[in-house]
């Protein structure tokens, strides 16, 4: 009777420390055609082909609250990394938009990714919360059928 109650009373006591740690998990959301047409989508990403060639890509994030966000864009060729750019900061608006252009050629290679993290303040100032979400975009299933900017 001993051994069941420690055993209940040990289980007790874990629930609420897994519970704490639970909010610091990190969801990876793949982002794709068909998921930016749920009407529950946060992210939309436009691609157009340019006249020069290049995809132009407009990726844009709706924001239910002020966020801490970082923008992580990486550009291979094979296995040399040819551009990687992180863009880190806390938005207050309603969206943020990201633009980001690559050739037809890289575009099996690139890779882009929005981290999005809720922000609190301690001081007075505004700090990132563990958690969050990390918006994967395929670019390349964005990319591949891209139509000609208008205006060429």
């Amino acid at each position: 009777m001993f051994r069941l109650f420690t055993c209940c009373f040990a289980g007790l006591v874990m629930v609420p420390l897994l519970a704490g740690r639970a909010s610091a998990v990190v969801i990876q959301e793949p982002v794709t055609p068909a998921s930016v047409k749920q009407k529950e989508s946060k992210v939309s990403v436009k691609a157009e082909k340019d006249k020069d060639g290049l995809i132009q890509f407009t990726i844009t994030y709706r924001l239910p609250r002020t966020e801490y966000l970082v923008a992580h864009f990486e550009l291979r060729d094979g296995d040399t990394i040819l551009v990687k750019t992180d863009t880190p900061g806390f938005v207050h608006e309603n969206s943020a938009t990201y633009y980001v252009a690559v050739s037809p050629k890289h575009l099996a290679d690139s890779k882009f990714e929005l981290s999005a993290n809720a922000a609190g303040e301690s001081g007075g100032q505004p700090v990132a919360l563990l958690g969050g979400t990390i918006f994967q975009i395929d670019l390349q299933a964005f990319g591949k059928n891209a139509p000609a900017a208008k205006g060429d």
